[in-house]
């Protein structure tokens, strides 16, 4: 590895930052997510349903992996609450962040199916 590199990683080592990994079904996603947990460089959440990325998984743990399934209800209310929070100091016009954070061709009649 270079200098530069290995530079990087230790800051992230440092400082660890949350990475979200929107095909978390993908196996060199999961993959990827697990080499990052267990290296230390971020916290890896891999979006997706968690039956079908366990068995993508197959052996790998997954006990630094956050998995988030946008299909489960409650999870959906919960970020939709953070980020409307979060978006009612930006832009107070903002779209209802429900419609935002409903996964696409939900039947919640979000704003991107």
């Amino acid at each position: 590895m270079t200098e530069v590199v290995e530079s990087l990683i230790e800051r992230a080592r440092q400082h660890p930052r949350k990475v979200v990994l929107s095909e978390g079904e993908d196996e060199r996603v999961i993959q990827a997510a697990c080499r990052l947990a267990g290296k230390g460089i971020a916290h890896p959440i891999l979006l997706g349903d968690l039956p079908l990325i366990r068995a993508v998984a197959a052996g790998r743990s997954l006990k630094a992996v956050e998995v988030v399934d946008p299909n489960d209800a409650g999870a959906l209310a919960r970020y939709s609450e953070t980020l409307t929070r979060r978006r009612a100091s930006v832009s107070p016009g903002a779209a209802p962040a429900q419609e935002t954070a409903a996964p696409r061709g939900s039947d919640g009649g979000g704003g991107r199916g």
